[in-house]
Order: C-alpha cells, then structure tokens, then sequence
C-alpha cells in the first residue's frame, strides 16, 4: 500500500511537471493520499479491515478510470503502469483476506 500511495503521489507529480496537468497533480495526489490515509487505518485501527477497503475502493478506482484509456490509446504510461499496479494490489488485498479467513477457521 505504500509503495502504490506513494507512485500515485509521484505520477500525479510527473503528469503535472512534464504537461503541466493539474488534473493529474490533485487527481495523483488525492489517490496517493486515500491509500496512504487507509494504510494508515490499517496499521492503527484494532480492526484493519476499514484501512483495507478504502484502499481497494481507490485501487478500483483507478483501474476504472485508467484500463479503458489504455484499451483505448495503448499508452504505457501512465495507464498501463497504474493498470498493473492497481491489479497488484487488488491482488495482495484479495490474497491476504483470502489467508486470514483460512487462518481464521483452521
């Protein structure tokens, strides 16, 4: 999760500086923030869960608004990368739910 908020800040960041997209500075900016803010709840709250959905819903998100752009243009970047990160998380989201359920009933 920290690593995705913090490359979420960094191409926010990037789109602003190379096209001056504002767009992308707040856009980037409010992902990177919501998955760090949701790391965050994960880390501190007694139950993570909350922390860990907020994270996933920013994950959809993202890969609703980036994989269409990518089918559609076939640009790299930034979509494919946020494309691939997004399923990368969504995956260790999903495989950990997945492994504390079978903890939890073993």
């Amino acid at each position: 999760m920290l690593v995705y908020g913090l490359a979420m800040i960094g191409m926010g960041l990037d789109g602003y500086i190379r096209a001056g997209s504002a767009m992308s500075l707040y856009g980037g900016g409010a992902l990177g923030l919501l998955v760090l803010v949701g790391l965050w709840m994960s880390t501190t709250m007694k139950t993570p869960r909350w922390g860990y959905i907020l994270a996933m819903v920013v994950a959809l998100a993202a890969l609703g608004r980036f994989l269409p752009n990518y089918l559609k243009t076939r640009d790299a970047y930034p979509a494919l990368v946020i494309v691939v990160l997004s399923v990368l998380l969504i995956v260790v989201l999903v495989g950990g739910h997945v492994a504390a359920n079978a903890k939890k009933s073993a």
